[in-house]
């Protein structure tokens, strides 16, 4: 903790600071959601069974049929459906040709339309197929046949990924043909992959349950059900689905991955990583499935877990060097292993990438633990200001700001945090010490006088000792002396308070309690400078000039620079009847300072005393020109002009000191003598 170190001569610190709590982490490595599954077995069966049957003898637009065009395609059929080999690319592209040229002439006939779009769906031309069927839509009189082409045309959308138009489809598709699992299945994978996962339940679950035990296809459908399950928030119902079908066989990497993920994301670890390992021999280079059982090992912390998922995340890392996932993870593990060099190496493009508030955050904890307290300051900020709802980040970024010395935006920041319902009493102590050093100290008393603070820190030392400062600054001598004596009775040892109690005690004039203070610093802190010289103040203050004159000497001797220090014992030396000392050090620091009025002021009396008015009046009036408020220069020069019979000059040189410093009672009562005589 720094804590304001007050002294009478020397160096004076700034106002304390409560001890600024480690930046909170986060840690938890990120789940990376699987790719939802979009296995051509989840429409196989809707291709298969949407093979027309029939051939329409109608136009789409309800004109009469080209007799040579029907004659054509239904010859095309019947050899195509005889053929015994329907899958076999020659025989599909021969009857594709066919079409294709049948209906370059003729664009209106429904049956090659509904061929051609069936044939375009079985071989991937999912744009041609649309474009087509797009046509027939809705144009038969044959109910059957306007099933057959809307479930062709939803399957094309489907496979296209153009799900929003496979939905209305497939919601058409229903009401004309309810209860038909091929229909059910595919409209609740395309709300799945629309990430519309409350929608998606009722069709599946209805798929679920038409399709028998044994049915290859109501894997799939299970699989959809528990992704929309669990991304819809029925956690305990997806674990339910994912644990019946868990050991099926035929499941794909992409189903077990999304399985995993259920179970990482409810806590089930085992679980997750017998699943994901088993993904992970089916594709073992997925990303989902390595970062997800990374994560998993981690979650489960054993030292050789720890090795395994930081294997994973290094092979992700190199798999995917531009997944802001792995690099967040795998920074986020180096971080809280105290790495901060690894950790910021794999977290600053993550965040940078990403933008996600999670990795600004652990970066800003990497840059703190390197020593680079402005760019923590600067990441905690984004993340607080990404996500001003999370208290911790705005508690990271208040404690990161007051630590480079921005009060007022470590204030703000703080303030974001308690107004997020962070009630630790520590943030209010750091605020109040901020504003005390942004001189509110009214507003850093009330924290400090907050029931729930003053309470929490009954028997916190460091609390009584801000207490202290703070009622210092607001010049509250009494409470500011009561506090620190508090802090005592808690720690009585502390350095710092026995020091600003001592300076309390001299500014009351309490010059013996102030040497007892700054005798028992010196005693705790034997290499204090500032202690030695606040005692030797208090004995030049008690009269004790010879103890005083010991303690500057030894100073001088190990510190001949400190021209403060070398200017008291000039004094002192003077007082004492030591003159040619005391010039000695008087003009060793006006060779060093030609501008210093105490070494100026001094020289003059040294050629007073010789007689030397000249001399001491031009060392008078340097004095005062350098500083117009060092009254001691204008009372000697008085003394001069006085003895050149210059009193009318010697006059007005005390007036003017009387307006310095109207309280000096010795300099009005010289002035009155002058006056008077």
């Amino acid at each position: 903790m720094k804590r304001r170190k007050k002294t009478l001569f020397g160096l004076m610190a700034g106002a304390s600071l409560f001890a600024l709590p480690g930046a909170a982490l986060a840690l938890s490595p990120m789940a990376e959601e699987p790719i939802a599954p979009t296995s051509d077995e989840a429409v196989l069966e809707a291709r298969q069974e949407s093979a027309p049957t029939k051939l329409p003898a109608e136009n789409v637009d309800g004109s009469k049929v080209n007799a040579t065009t029907q004659s054509k395609a239904s010859a095309a059929v019947d050899k195509y459906l005889k053929s015994g080999d329907q899958s076999n690319p020659e025989v599909v592209g021969e009857i594709l040709t066919t079409m294709e040229a049948l209906h370059a002439t003729d664009d209106k006939n429904l049956s090659v339309i509904t061929w051609l779009g069936y044939l375009y769906t079985i071989t991937g031309q999912y744009e041609n197929s649309i474009r087509v069927l797009e046509m027939a839509r809705g144009a038969s009189s044959s109910k059957d046949i306007n099933a057959q082409n809307l479930r062709n045309l939803s399957a094309s959308y489907y496979l296209s990924t153009r799900y929003a138009d496979a939905i209305t489809a497939l919601t058409e598709l229903n009401e004309m043909t309810p209860n038909d699992a091929g229909t059910l299945s595919l409209l609740g994978s395309s709300l799945v992959l629309s990430q519309q996962y409350d929608r998606a339940v009722a069709p599946l679950e209805q798929a679920a349950n038409l399709l028998g035990a044994d049915d290859a296809s109501r894997l799939n459908v299970l699989v959809d059900l528990g992704i929309a399950y669990s991304r819809s928030g029925q956690t305990e119902r997806a674990l339910g689905v994912f644990d019946q079908i868990s050991a099926t066989e035929g499941v794909t990497a992409e189903q077990l991955a999304w399985m995993g993920y259920t179970y990482l994301q409810a806590g089930r670890t085992d679980s997750a990583i017998s699943t994901l390992e088993r993904a992970s021999e089916l594709d073992p280079e997925n990303p989902a499935v390595i970062n997800n059982l990374a994560t998993a090992y981690l979650q489960r912390n054993s030292d050789e877990d720890r090795v395994k998922a930081r294997a994973l995340y290094r092979k992700l890392a190199e798999l995917a060097p531009n997944n802001p996932v792995a690099g967040y993870n795998l920074g986020s593990m180096y971080l809280g292993e105290g790495n901060y060099a690894e950790a910021k190496k794999f977290l600053e493009p993550a965040a940078r990438t990403s933008n996600d508030p999670f990795a600004w955050n652990n970066l800003g904890k990497a840059c703190e633990g390197l020593g680079e307290n402005d760019n923590a300051a600067s990441f905690y900020g984004t993340a607080s200001d990404a996500r001003k709802d999370v208290a911790l980040f705005a508690r990271n970024a208040g404690f990161a700001y007051i630590r480079v010395k921005n009060d007022a935006l470590g204030v703000n920041y703080l303030q974001r945090a308690v107004d997020n319902g962070d009630r630790d009493v520590e943030i209010k102590k750091v605020m109040a010490s901020a504003f005390n050093r942004m001189n509110q100290s009214d507003k850093a008393l009330a924290l400090m006088l907050e029931p729930s603070v003053a309470e929490a820190s009954r028997l916190d030392a460091d609390y009584w000792f801000n207490l202290g400062v703070i009622y210092a600054d607001k010049g509250e001598a009494t409470k500011a002396e009561a506090a620190y004596r508090q802090s005592l009775e808690i720690r009585p040892n502390d350095a710092d308070t026995v020091n600003n109690l001592g300076v309390l005690l001299w500014e009351k004039g309490d010059y013996q309690g102030a040497l007892d203070c700054f005798k028992k610093q010196q005693t705790l802190d034997p290499t204090s400078v500032n202690a030695k010289l606040n005692v030797a103040a208090c004995h030049a203050k008690l009269g004790n000039l010879t103890d005083a004159i010991d303690i500057w000497r030894g100073v001088i001797r190990a510190q001949p620079y400190r021209q403060d220090v070398r200017l008291d014992l000039a004094d002192a030396l003077w007082n004492t009847g030591d003159t040619p000392g005391a010039r000695f050090h008087y003009a060793t620091v006006n060779r060093e300072n030609p501008r210093s009025p105490r070494a100026l002021n001094g020289l003059g009396m040294w050629a007073l005393l010789q007689t030397q008015h000249k001399d001491a009046e031009g060392h008078f009036r340097s004095a005062i020109q350098n500083d117009r408020s060092f009254v001691p220069a204008y009372v000697n020069l008085a003394i001069v002009l006085e003895r050149l019979n210059r009193v009318p000059e010697a006059i007005k040189i005390l007036e003017a000191a009387v307006a310095i410093d109207s309280k000096n009672e010795a300099v009005k009562e010289e002035l009155a003598r002058l006056k008077s005589g």
